[in-house]
């Protein structure tokens, strides 16, 4: 099947500088975090291309906020910001402040509510869209207030690309908007335009739909059991997120709930053959299953996997790998005397201001 990045970046890149600066940014980068070829000129080009790249958007930006822009530039900007976002994934794992996500939700949300998505000459801009929206909410699962883009832009993609999610990133749809609305109401309840009562009700509805879907029942891409294995990872890592709201610190590890569901997500790994494409997407459920075990043996397991998936794409998620071994070090420390050690704590930049950084997985 046509890969979307292919399909729908490099027409793209062939019309506009500023996205062909950003993609051979991004590739730059790729080639040494894959070590092809490492030294700093490579990497040097990366950040001259990123920089160029920058600049462009920086330009259409201001235009857009005096004389609004034409949908290709409009579409130029989201790839843009989908490439940068890309290589802060590719470079560290990590997008510092989610800054390129936050700037253009604004856009998204405008097209959404504006255009009519489903008409096939607006793929293009509905695949930035639905990748933009799908890195909104995996930052969104270390902190809800990180979450830029409103319900509309995500029921847009549940709409119109639900299989694209299937194919591209491996959640099944409704699970991705089962988990976006959870974050929302977290948001809203932080803001306090959602009281604590009415969010334990969200909490309490979406685990009760998680824990009675049953991904056998689903309509997947093909008929490979990769699939099914890949949702029950993707289901048992939200439902290990439900469980850790509204407070972070209630329930240890060793509450049968939590093993449950990390448990169901190495056994999905397991079940999934290193070679088949649906490996590479079980990085971040993984990750999920790797900050709320206290097991040894279930840490070594999910090392090696993890690094099988760092070797495969190339990229090395470093922010991914440093925010684990330090959940990791505190469980055994327990400093603080805790029921629990929340990998959330560790995503802060500043803990005095609340600052947040955006790690991000893919």
């Amino acid at each position: 099947m046509e890969n979307p990045f292919r399909q729908h970046i490099l027409p793209l890149a062939r019309q506009h500088g500023g996205v062909l600066h950003a993609l051979l940014g991004l590739s730059a980068c790729h080639v040494c975090t894959s070590q092809r070829i490492t030294g700093r000129p490579m990497m040097a080009l990366a950040l001259q291309h990123r920089v160029a790249a920058l600049h462009d958007l920086g330009c259409m930006l201001l235009r857009e906020s005096s004389r609004g822009l034409d949908e290709c530039e409009e579409e130029a900007v989201l790839a843009i910001v989908l490439l940068l976002v890309l290589h802060d994934v590719c470079e560290h794992g990590v997008s510092s402040h989610g800054a390129h996500l936050d700037g253009v939700a604004f856009l998204c949300e405008r097209k959404v509510k504006n255009v009519d998505m489903s008409h096939p000459s607006k793929a293009s801009i509905l695949f930035f869209i639905a990748a933009l929206s799908w890195l909104d909410v995996l930052r969104g699962f270390s902190g809800a207030e990180k979450l830029a883009y409103p319900h509309e832009v995500r029921a847009c993609v549940y709409d119109n690309w639900s299989f694209g999610l299937y194919m591209t990133f491996g959640c099944p749809p409704n699970i991705f908007r089962c988990i976006g609305a959870v974050i929302e109401a977290a948001k809203a309840e932080l803001e306090g335009t959602l009281f604590s009562e009415e969010f334990v009700v969200v909490l309490r509805d979406a685990e009760t739909y998680l824990r009675n879907w049953d991904p056998q029942s689903a309509v997947f891409p093909s008929n490979e059991p990769e699939w099914a294995y890949l949702a029950t990872a993707f289901r048992h890592a939200c439902l290990l997120r439900i469980m850790r709201w509204p407070d972070t610190c209630s329930v240890s590890c060793d509450d049968s709930r939590i093993r449950e569901s990390v448990e169901a997500i190495l056994d999905a790994c397991a079940n999934i053959p290193k070679t088949s494409p649906c490996y590479k997407r079980m990085l971040f459920s993984l990750f999920m299953a790797g900050v709320d075990t206290c097991s040894e043996q279930q840490k070594h397991y999910i090392d090696l996997s993890i690094e099988e998936i760092k070797t495969c794409t190339g990229f090395p998620h470093c922010g991914m790998t440093e925010l684990m071994n330090k959940v990791w070090a505190e469980r055994k420390m327990n400093s603080k005397g805790r029921n629990n050690v929340p990998w959330m704590d560790f995503t802060c930049v500043d803990k005095n201001e609340g600052s947040q950084d955006a790690y991000l997985f893919f």
